[in-house]
């Protein structure tokens, strides 16, 4: 399982927290990207499977 860096670093940049929740299940599953204490963002990145 591998994810597109890019897309880690577009999602980060909409964040204004220094601590983000990344929620990963495993590689049929997408991340979840979220800033620890606000969860009105919500950014999803899909695994690329190699």
């Amino acid at each position: 399982m591998a994810f597109n860096p890019r897309y880690f670093i577009d999602a980060l940049n909409f964040i204004s927290t220094d601590k983000v929740r990344l929620n990963i299940q495993d590689e049929d599953h997408p991340c979840i990207v979220r800033a620890e204490d606000d969860l009105s963002y919500l950014n999803i990145i899909m695994p690329m499977k190699i």
